[in-house]
């Protein structure tokens, strides 16, 4: 499951470079990077539902099968991914 190799030294992207699927940053970015798709799903998924009264559950089910669908598609082939 954990495969990825680390790209370049771990902490840095050239200028035009692209950390592809198969490769990852040192653990702290990697977590900084997660913790910011944290946040661009809890505004789609969460807060526009809460402002547009619209069931929370109902965004969060579909997210999640968007998700689910999204990986069994791409075979899990693509790094990351936002349900929302």
């Amino acid at each position: 499951m954990f495969r990825w190799k680390l790209h370049g030294n771990g902490r840095t992207v050239a200028p035009g470079a692209v950390v592809g699927p198969g490769e990852r940053l040192n653990w702290g970015a990697t977590i900084a990077i997660g913790l910011q798709h944290v946040i661009a799903m809890f505004g789609a998924t969460f807060l526009v539902p809460v402002l547009t009264d619209f069931p929370v559950s109902t965004t969060l089910l579909f997210s999640g099968v968007g998700t689910l669908l999204f990986l069994l598609v791409t075979r899990n082939r693509l790094p990351s991914y936002l349900g929302s």
